[in-house]
């Protein structure tokens, strides 16, 4: 796992948390929880590149690649999105315009994810990736975070990084400033995907790497939530069940409801 964050080397973008009361609450239908195994493992990739995102802020495009990248892994065929593709899908969901940096501005977790379900990123075959809905869940809920990364295989989150978190090799909450500014929001905001955790906390994929978290750190700066389901990527078309065992129609059933 990386050490430090340089920012002059890993950009951030995601804007202020922009909330629509029309966003579906995870709360409201996964009303039993399965159980939860005490850790899920870091899934095995074969490449994990940064998504330029060292060179744009498109940490909001470069997150929902490494979604697609990881639910097609864990079914055994990973599908890596190429980076002119991610940046399309920044340029799509942000208006961001290839070449001027003065609209490099980032995007906000709730358009972009609207970006993910109805535009979708396309692959090197000309497929494009969409997810079928998304749900805000409460964001200290750490059982919904395991919840929805065994069912859903990944949970979106948007942090607001303090400085302290670009000298550590664990994002802890830094006391008495010691590290850096340890104020949520005084590096800047960004987007990243959980796709494990243990005791310690949740493990996200960030600049292309693996990024270990305490729960602590994860409550502190934390700002929002997704669970997101994908019927195209997540569910084996073999076996027609997800890695976790969740098969196909309990899925259905759950993106019916959702969509009720």
């Amino acid at each position: 796992m990386s050490v430090f964050h340089d920012p002059a080397v890993r950009k951030l973008g995601r804007k202020a948390i922009r909330h629509d009361p029309r966003t579906l609450r995870i709360a409201t239908y996964l009303k039993t929880l399965p159980p939860l195994p005490d850790a899920l493992p870091i899934p095995a990739l074969a490449h994990l590149g940064m998504a330029e995102n060292d060179v744009l802020g498109d940490c909001t495009a470069a997150e929902k690649t490494h979604d697609i990248q990881v639910w097609t892994a864990r079914n055994g065929n990973e599908i890596v999105i190429p980076d002119v593709n991610t940046v399309k899908f920044y340029s799509a969901t942000t208006g961001y315009v290839l070449g001027d940096a003065s609209t490099d501005q980032g995007g906000d977790m709730t358009t972009v994810l609207n970006g993910f379900r109805n535009i979708g990123l396309e692959d090197d075959a000309s497929v494009f990736h969409k997810i079928g809905a998304f749900l805000e869940m409460e964001r200290q809920n750490h059982d919904h975070v395991k919840a929805s990364i065994l069912l859903y295989g990944a949970t979106s989150i948007a942090v607001d990084l303090p400085v302290s978190a670009q000298n550590q090799g664990v994002w802890t909450v830094a006391l008495g400033g010691d590290q850096g500014d340890p104020t949520a929001g005084s590096w800047g905001g960004h987007d990243v995907c959980i796709v494990a955790y243990n005791a310690t906390g949740p493990i996200c994929i960030t600049w292309g790497a693996f990024k270990q978290m305490t729960w602590d750190w994860f409550d502190a700066y934390c700002s929002q939530a997704f669970a997101m389901i994908s019927e195209q990527d997540w569910i084996n078309a073999t076996t027609g069940t997800a890695p976790s065992g969740f098969d196909v129609a309990a899925l259905q059933s759950d993106l019916v409801q959702v969509a009720a």
